[in-house]
């Protein structure tokens, strides 16, 4: 899927999916900065950039295990 295309939740299991292949090497900078990156591609997930509870996962380290770290990012509202 190419950036903007499709629902919204379909443009969330893409930017989930591309922010794993980071996370699952354990590359959690580059995870968070592909999931950041790619919410703000489409009109349905661009809130997420500036949500308040996205920066404070950032900043907590709470979520820089891979399997958190998805379970947090696959959570979101959509529409």
């Amino acid at each position: 899927m190419s950036q903007a295309q499709g629902t919204a939740k379909d443009h969330l299991d893409w930017c989930v999916e591309r922010a794993m292949a980071y996370a699952d090497r354990r590359d959690m900078p580059n995870a968070w900065a592909s999931f950041v990156s790619d919410v703000g591609k489409h009109p349905g997930t661009e809130h997420i950039r500036t949500h308040q509870l996205l920066a404070m996962a950032l900043v907590s380290g709470l979520y820089d295990d891979p399997r958190k770290f998805r379970e947090f990012i696959s959570g979101w509202n959509v529409s």
